[in-house]
């Protein structure tokens, strides 16, 4: 059992791939438990950011490294899924309309796009296309740049927070680009911020060095969180706009990465928290074959 298994991020990777599930089918509209309905809306922007942070903090050193196989692999487990599964939805749907001989709802052409653009069949799996295309400009800025990326890291992102304060990414695709891959584009902005922050992160090994000031870390960040989620602090910008959501990422991340899960002695829990976090993605997947 490896030693520097982080349980914590596991744990919180599996809590929000059911959060964004949540997310995608709650209706917003519902009276019901109001409390609930509250936090729900209130932080559904928070889950993406997260998943961001830990990709980007877990594969630094793959990031970084001159293994180009090691790169590669990890490019392939996700590119496979992400084309084999708008393939199996457009098929099913296909199967299933001309049985029931039903009006086709995806065409070839949408499948083409979902693919090229990660929109057209399964609008969920742009994530899945920022984070392939994030990975394919961090990987090209550290051949390019080699010692000096982190310069040009922290510079791409002090323009996508000047992008999302001026909105000039919604005014400009939105407005004269009107096709569903315009979507994809402006989240690939707002995602930067996030895959620059897990860098660092993982540079600088932070999410295990701060389990040595566990309780200050935990009691900082709860308090943090409750500031700027309750109080409104920064100017909230919606979506995944703003410093307001890389704060409260970053706060629930340091929440989980300081609780001593790697304490519990019981080897069968840790055990079966390590088999059942594994298929994290797969919870992300099944949602959007039910929608």
């Amino acid at each position: 059992m490896k030693k520097n298994f982080n349980y914590g991020l596991a744990i919180l990777k599996t809590i929000l791939a059911f959060y964004v599930v949540k997310t995608h089918f709650f209706n917003r509209n519902s009276t019901k438990n109001k409390i609930w309905v509250y936090f729900l809306v209130k932080n559904r922007r928070i889950h993406v950011p997260c998943f961001f942070i830990i990709s980007f903090s877990l594969n630094y050193k793959c990031l970084i490294s001159k293994d180009s196989k090691k790169n590669y692999k990890r490019f392939e487990r996700l590119l496979i899924p992400y084309i084999l599964w708008p393939i199996i939805v457009y098929s099913i749907n296909y199967i299933f309309s001309k049985y029931n001989n039903m009006k086709i709802q995806f065409t070839l052409k949408n499948l083409i796009t979902q693919i090229i653009l990660g929109f057209g069949i399964i609008g969920p799996l742009w994530f899945q296309t920022d984070l392939m295309a994030t990975i394919i400009i961090f990987l090209i800025i550290i051949y390019i740049f080699k010692r000096h990326y982190f310069f040009i890291f922290y510079f791409l992102m002090m323009i996508s927070y000047f992008i999302e304060y001026s909105k000039i990414h919604q005014h400009f695709f939105f407005q004269y680009f009107k096709h569903d891959g315009s979507f994809t584009i402006v989240r690939e902005i707002m995602m930067i911020p996030f895959a620059v922050i897990g860098f660092t992160f993982g540079a600088f090994d932070i999410l295990n060095k701060i389990k040595s000031m566990r309780f200050q870390v935990f009691i900082f960040s709860v308090i943090i969180f409750i500031l700027i989620d309750f109080f409104n602090v920064f100017i909230v910008l919606g979506d995944y706009n703003g410093i307001e959501i890389n704060i409260l990422s970053i706060c629930l991340i340091f929440t989980f990465c300081s609780l001593p899960f790697e304490k519990i002695k019981n080897i069968y829990i840790k055990s079966m928290i390590r088999y059942a976090t594994r298929y994290t993605p797969g919870i992300y997947y099944l949602q959007n074959f039910v929608k």
